[in-house]
């Protein structure tokens, strides 16, 4: 969970732009398609959990502003779908942190981006 106290930065920066951000470690996309916080947190729990069934998760916590996934692929890399701005007509953020930073983070990024797409919110 401390890894994830410096995502508010990240969130902050992100959210001026709705293009895909990376640097060094960190691959963050916009998610659309859900009205509310509720909404966002349980579609993002139910693809985490998807995602878990198919490639290597250590954990997966469910908080009151987003989901968490440890261990994600490797346990250098941590994932979040954080969906706090949601209620305020922003969009979900999908960041995934590695502490590597020369990996390949991004395909991390766009299976969770194709779960989601491919839930269309159910």
């Amino acid at each position: 969970m401390k890894r994830f106290i410096v995502i508010a930065s990240a969130m902050a920066a992100a959210a001026a732009s709705a293009a895909p951000a990376n640097a060094a470690g960190w691959e963050i996309r916009g998610l659309t398609g859900v009205a509310t916080t509720a909404d966002c947190i349980a579609r993002a729990h139910r693809i985490m959990t998807r995602y878990s069934q198919t490639y290597y998760v250590s954990e997966i916590q469910r908080g009151s502003i987003g989901v968490y996934m440890y261990g994600t692929d490797n346990n250098e890399r941590d994932a979040t779908i954080q969906c706090s701005s949601v209620d305020r007509g922003g969009e979900a953020l999908l960041i995934v942190h590695d502490t590597r930073n020369d990996t390949d983070i991004a395909v991390t990024a766009e299976r969770i981006v194709q779960y989601w797409d491919a839930t269309g919110g159910k």
